[in-house]
């Protein structure tokens, strides 16, 4: 089909359960859609979370990553909490696209006795496979929820890269930085480049 469908079972979590969101896309060609939306299911319809972009420009050890939350206004009960991320294209097959690979993480949450959120946050984070691996902004996000903080992210990361290819070189690296508004940046510098620094290279 034209999305990913993300699933978990659950028993039952009342109405007002906020719920986390994370999945790295890596496509296998330039020619792939480059918007999407993630939706999830509530209330008997599919329901935005927000339209996000991959980065389509590389499928070189690329990864675009999106994070996202929502509150559920039912409750769900013996069922599952389900989220898809569409393609906002005439496509029909997502895996003419996605390159499937065990780095490349998705996560649901169901954030059931979480303490009520207190503040929130718009957070930045570019970098490279030292970021996207294991997850780390997911698990930066889910830190600060458990402490009552909702964080806000935009992020893309792709192995091997400079800080200054994402400003000078990637349309969706510069496209996140234009959006501003953050609170918080999360920059993860090429491994190799503090040598160069160093050495005044």
């Amino acid at each position: 089909g034209d999305a990913l469908l993300m699933r978990t079972p659950v028993k039952d979590i009342p109405a007002g359960t906020d719920v986390t969101v994370m999945i790295n896309i890596s496509q296998k060609t330039t020619q792939a859609p480059r918007e999407w939306v993630a939706e999830y299911w509530d209330d008997d319809r599919w329901n935005e979370i927000r339209k996000f972009v991959t980065c389509n420009e590389s499928t070189n050890y690329n990864c675009a990553t999106f994070i996202g939350d929502f509150v559920l206004t039912k409750p769900v009960v013996n069922d599952y909490v389900k989220v898809r991320f569409r393609m906002v294209s005439d496509e029909t097959s997502v895996v003419n696209f996605i390159n499937p690979s065990p780095w490349y993480g998705a996560a649901l949450v169901v954030n059931k006795n979480a303490p009520a959120i207190r503040s929130t946050r718009k957070v930045l984070v570019l970098g490279n496979s030292f970021t996207y691996y294991w997850g780390s902004a997911f698990v930066l996000k889910q830190l600060a929820r458990s402490q009552g903080c909702r964080l806000d992210i935009r992020t893309h990361t792709e192995g091997g890269i400079s800080l200054l290819n994402h400003v000078r070189t990637y349309r969706l690296s510069k496209d996140i930085i234009k959006e501003g508004g953050y609170d918080a940046a999360l920059l993860q510098e090429q491994s190799t480049r503090h040598s160069d620094y160093a050495s005044g290279a």
